[in-house]
């Protein structure tokens, strides 16, 4: 009798434990702050301590500034030029000691808590910038150029026509390009050389280094038929197929999680999240949405703005497609993006900072 006692007892607890973690996951969100006026679009830092925010004033002007987590401005604003397209690039070093900013045919990059800047030269009109470990990565229109992070000094500069998309790997050793109608190319930037040409003479309309630096997907456009688009998935080092393709029609963009274990696509009139190693669909949320949808690193939850008459103006929704809470006291954001320390960095004219 006693030793069933026992059994049922640690039977209860082990449900308890599984049922109170699923309703960890599936919990309302909380917003921990919120400021700022005339935002468009934040990043934080790596580090949670810093986030740095683009906006427009009522004149027109555009400005950069950085605040502190709890919403503390940190110096003062800066005018800068309007962004050519949605959003000024802006990226943050991984120690979180400094950000760059993608402004024209220049790199600006301001250090949190002190005044000035430091300007490096890039090429004409700056659409991309990324931080890998000692490399910063600038994708200007038909250029792309890399610096050693300490002492600034440009290590590549690489020439390209009709240049869509650049990356780098987790190491900030080699680079990820592609332009139209020419496929992928891979990169050495030590010895600067090309390693290895995927799938020439194809468009590809997204790159993201996922699986901590092992695998590359990419996104396929079909100009002819966009019911046909995929996204791919390959093996950085040698270029094969390591996964599944996904069927993605009319995609609009995607994001895959670091592991390289999910990855959610925005394709008409619905988002679709993945498993990618295997190439099945977990879950989907129905209805367009404004911006692409942001996949927490952990592949658990997913943050939407949606688009049309009687929607929240953004939602979370979970990775099974269980749950869905609505992000309330929310104006049409601008941007969304997750922080590395789990936080949804919402710019709807504020920052909010939510905690899922």
């Amino acid at each position: 009798m006693l030793l069933r006692r026992s059994l049922l007892f640690t039977t209860l607890a082990l449900l308890g434990l599984l049922i109170g973690s699923e309703l960890a996951v599936f919990r309302a969100p909380t917003r921990e702050h919120c400021f700022g006026e005339d935002l468009r679009s934040a990043v934080m830092s790596p580090d949670g301590k810093w986030v740095a925010a683009v906006g427009m004033e009522e004149s027109g002007h555009w400005f950069f500034e950085i605040w502190s987590k709890d919403g503390k401005r940190s110096g003062e604003r800066v005018e800068i030029l309007p962004p050519s397209g949605r959003f000024q690039p802006m990226c943050w070093r991984e120690d979180g000691r400094e950000v760059a900013v993608g402004l024209g045919a220049e790199v600006w990059l301001f250090t949190p808590g002190e005044s000035g800047r430091r300007v490096l030269a890039a090429a004409k009109q700056v659409r991309g910038l990324e931080y890998r470990s000692q490399t910063l990565m600038a994708r200007c229109d038909t250029t792309t150029l890399c610096w050693n992070v300490r002492s600034r000094r440009q290590i590549l500069r690489l020439d390209q026509n009709h240049l869509l998309h650049a990356a780098l790997d987790p190491q900030g050793k080699r680079l990820i390009t592609s332009c139209f109608e020419d496929g992928i190319r891979i990169f050495d930037l030590g010895r600067k050389r090309q390693l290895l040409h995927i799938t020439p003479g194809i468009t590809v309309s997204g790159l993201q280094v996922t699986k901590g630096g092992h695998w590359l997907c990419a996104s396929y456009r079909r100009h002819d038929n966009r019911r046909l688009d995929t996204i791919q998935t390959f093996a950085l080092q040698n270029g094969e197929r390591v996964a599944p393709p996904l069927a993605t029609p009319v995609l609009e963009g995607f994001q895959a999680t670091p592991d390289g274990s999910r990855l959610v696509a925005r394709c008409q009139e619905k988002a679709v999240v993945f498993d990618l190693p295997k190439g099945t669909p977990l879950a989907e949320n129905i209805g367009s949405a404004r911006l692409i949808d942001q996949i927490t690193n952990d592949g658990k939850r997913i943050a939407t703005a949606p688009q049309g008459a009687g929607r929240p103006n953004a939602l979370l929704w979970d990775a099974k497609g269980n749950a869905e809470h609505s992000l309330g006291d929310t104006a049409q954001p601008f941007s969304l993006s997750w922080s590395e320390t789990g936080r949804l960095i919402v710019v709807d004219g504020r920052i909010s900072v939510w905690r899922p």
